[in-house]
Order: C-alpha cells, then structure tokens, then sequence
C-alpha cells in the first residue's frame, strides 16, 4: 500500500514539474519574443531617423545649389556684355 502510495505521489509531482517547467518555457519563450520585437521597432525607428537625417541632408544640400545658382546668374547679369 505504501508503495503505491509513492509510487503515485511520485507520477503526481513528475506532473506538476512538467507543468510548472512548461509554464516557465512558455513565460520564457514569450518574454524572449516580446524582448525581440521591441528590439526590432527600435532598429525600425533607428532607420527611419536615418533616412529622415540622410532626406534632409540632400534638401538642404538642393538648397545650397539652388542659392548658388541664384547668385551665379545674379552675378552675370551685372557683368558688363562685352
């Protein structure tokens, strides 16, 4: 009687470690796809600073041209014709 007795008790504590294991992987598991995805929207932010920083460099850029062009043709049209 005994025995049996462990015998189940045992069978009754495997279970509820198996259980208790699985719970923790599963809480594991999700942190580790929460912490990943938080992870990737920061990297997706990052680029799009980037490309906000690199669209913004190349409109003031277009600017200085456009000035410069500006004060070229300014500067030929005092310039006596000979």
């Amino acid at each position: 009687m005994q025995a049996s007795l462990q015998v189940a008790s045992q069978k009754d504590y495997r279970k509820e470690v198996s259980q208790v294991y699985s719970s923790l992987a599963s809480q594991a598991a999700k942190d580790r796809q929460r912490e990943m995805l938080a992870q990737a929207s920061q990297q997706r932010l990052g680029q799009q600073a980037r490309a906000l920083a690199r669209a913004s460099r190349r409109a003031e850029r277009a600017q200085w041209r456009v000035r410069g062009a500006v004060r070229r043709v300014l500067r030929l049209r005092a310039e006596p014709e000979q």
